[in-house]
């Protein structure tokens, strides 16, 4: 009987690391992201995919990787989709925000 419990559990943790590990991988960069989403069927499971990079990429503060996974999504997979938009709009804010800084220091900058 104790034998047959650990075999079961053994089971159960290997299938558990198996379902785990089986998940499409977080991508680096936008461009992996969407080579990634092409061996992805169906459409909403792309679609689904690239905007869960795109929150990630824009909550890591990769802003260009954002932009262009949402784009893409919005260009190729679901024109209406108010989540690709929202986070096409907010990497967008948060990219202005970061040129508007950037360009505040320089001119500190040159008037030193």
């Amino acid at each position: 009987m104790r034998r047959f419990l650990v075999i079961v559990i053994m089971l159960c943790l290997a299938a558990g690391f198996t379902v785990i590990g089986c998940g499409p991988k977080k991508a680096a960069t936008s461009l992996e992201a969407i080579n990634i989403s092409k061996t992805l069927a169906p459409v909403d499971k792309k679609t689904k995919y690239l905007l869960s990079q795109a929150w990630g990429f824009l909550n890591s503060g990769k802003l260009r990787d954002a932009i262009n996974t949402s784009q893409y999504v919005i260009r190729n997979l679901d024109k209406n989709s108010s989540e690709a938009q929202r986070i096409l709009r907010k990497s967008q804010d948060a990219m202005a925000v970061q040129l508007q800084k950037a360009a505040r220091e320089a001119r500190g900058a040159a008037r030193k």
